[in-house]
């Protein structure tokens, strides 16, 4: 190799892994919050540089919009497709509910919901993708109570705009009280109380 050739290669930046990146910046947000974790910190966890992180992702925005799009996919969406099975609508309820209380490694609340409910100053992307996963999740709930009130396994006499917003705030307290250490049995108690008012 030619001097002109070392010159070239010492200037090249390292490829990253993407992905890698991705799950340890998830699991950070995830676990302690987007709000306490800042861009020097998933660098050092994920042993890349900053400029590394600004020529993958454009900005701390980007990487956490980044971010929320994989949590989109590999948590939210697994989720959701319990909506879809064709099964009587408090079997699905008490399906979703053990999702949400089931002890595990993960058991961090959600990511989504926090960052939605939370009062950080996220960037205009991250923004836009929290809007966009709402959107999303709203209509999840909504095709779910309208089958079901077609099946006559839900009052008609609920609106569905109420029934979404329902279980949405009580989705969301949940997750908050496990995110802040309450015991996952005492919240599923909580939301199987919280949602007897729809047998």
């Amino acid at each position: 190799m030619s001097i002109e050739e070392k010159k070239r290669t010492r200037g090249r930046p390292k490829t990253l892994n993407k992905d890698n990146i991705l799950n340890i910046g998830m699991n950070a947000y995830w676990e302690e919050g987007i709000e306490n974790i800042s861009l020097n910190e998933i660098c050092k966890r994920a042993k890349v540089s900053k400029p590394g992180i600004y020529r993958e992702f454009g900005s701390d925005d980007g990487l956490i919009t980044a971010v929320l799009k994989h949590y989109h996919n590999q948590v939210i969406r697994e989720i959701h497709k319990i909506f879809l099975q064709n099964k009587p609508f408090r079997k699905i309820l008490d399906e979703f509910i053990l999702i949400l209380t089931t002890k595990s490694q993960n058991l961090n609340g959600c990511l989504f919901l926090r960052s939605r409910d939370l009062n950080y100053p996220l960037g205009k992307d991250s923004k836009k993708q929290i809007e966009l996963m709402q959107n999303e999740y709203i209509k999840s709930f909504t095709k779910w109570i309208e089958k079901s009130k077609n099946q006559n396994e839900f009052s008609k006499n609920i609106s569905t705009e109420l029934a979404v917003n329902y279980i949405d705030a009580q989705v969301s307290i949940a997750m908050t009280r496990v995110y802040n250490g309450m015991d996952v049995l005492m919240v599923k108690d909580m939301l199987t109380l919280a949602f007897s008012n729809f047998k």
